[in-house]
């Protein structure tokens, strides 16, 4: 019975390690979206295209719809990440009762967690006031608040929280990330020496700590992206002195740049998470099938980062 037992909690949290792994690359996806929305605006900005003012504005307003459909899916994703993880949390618990096993909780990745999905939420709010006040549903927000002669406007200012929100939780991530590794180095060389032994397939420290840092920085380009963006867009901030006829901002689209360049980095940092939650669902699945997986490598479920 307690074999049986072992074994459903190993498919359960199989099935769980699968699911987010579809989760995973439906933020790839949106991510790609974002960054072909940001260089489409890049492109409206600079006016290489060279339209009416009134066209620009137009195909502006279809491009910040567009974002709030990705901006509505990144919520979902977020959501979903809670539901995950929790539940898997909860069945490796079990199974480590099971083993007669500890397992700790991770506050500081429950709380990134979390925060990711308050910041998306944030996100998800200022795109549909700027698309209800587009639609003429709501009234210019930024006369409400009385923000319409301040450095930021009212997107400017949630944007720019939220993504220091969505920077603050890559650091906790990438934090996480660097004292995994630091607990690896201090295990001594045999965990490497097996590693090397087995063909490396054991979940890898160093290419969770690069991909945290990558997905960090690429955080760090976004952030810039809407600092910058936001300036341009009330002109606190110009650097061609060029003032485009639809956006009435600087044609040197400088922040989107800065936008589209972060999401390729981190895309580059998400696909070794991608990477190294395949081989964790790999040795997973071997614990489902019964072949033996020597304790001293850890389970792969506990060593998959939770993005």
């Amino acid at each position: 019975m307690r074999e049986e037992r072992k074994k459903k909690l190993n498919q359960e949290i199989l099935y769980l390690m699968q699911m987010n792994q579809k989760r995973r690359y439906i933020v790839v996806g949106t991510s790609l979206a974002f960054a072909l929305i940001w260089a489409g605006f890049a492109i409206l900005q600079s006016e290489v295209l060279n339209l009416k003012a009134e066209e620009t504005l137009y195909y502006g307003n279809v491009l910040e719809t567009t974002a709030l459909v990705f901006c509505i899916a990144s919520l979902a994703c977020s959501i979903a990440l809670i539901y995950i993880y929790n539940k898997q949390r909860k069945k490796e618990k079990e199974l480590s009762k099971e083993n007669k096993e500890a397992i700790q909780d991770n506050k500081l990745e429950k709380s990134a967690v979390y925060l990711d999905a308050f910041a998306s939420l944030v996100i998800v709010i200022t795109e549909l006031a700027v698309v209800l006040n587009i639609l003429g549903v709501i009234s210019d927000v930024n006369k409400s608040f009385g923000l319409e002669n301040s450095a930021m406007n009212f997107q400017g200012i949630s944007d720019t929280v939220s993504n220091v929100i969505c920077f603050s939780v890559a650091l906790m991530f990438l934090y996480i990330a660097i004292d995994k590794y630091k607990s690896g180095k201090k295990a001594g060389t045999d965990k490497e020496q097996l590693l090397k032994e087995e063909g490396d397939k054991g979940i890898s420290d160093k290419k969770a700590l690069m991909g945290a840092g990558l997905i960090t920085v690429g955080g760090l380009f976004m952030l810039i992206r809407k600092v910058l963006l936001s300036l341009e867009v009330t002109n606190s901030i110009s650097y061609t002195g060029n003032i485009g006829k639809g956006f009435k901002m600087d044609t040197l689209p400088l922040g989107l740049i800065f936008g589209v360049i972060g999401v390729a980095i981190f895309l580059v940092g998400f696909g070794l998470n991608i990477n190294l939650a395949k081989q964790a669902i790999k040795e997973q699945s071997e614990c489902v099938r019964g072949v033996r997986i020597d304790p001293s490598r850890g389970s792969g479920a506990e060593a998959t980062p939770a993005v």
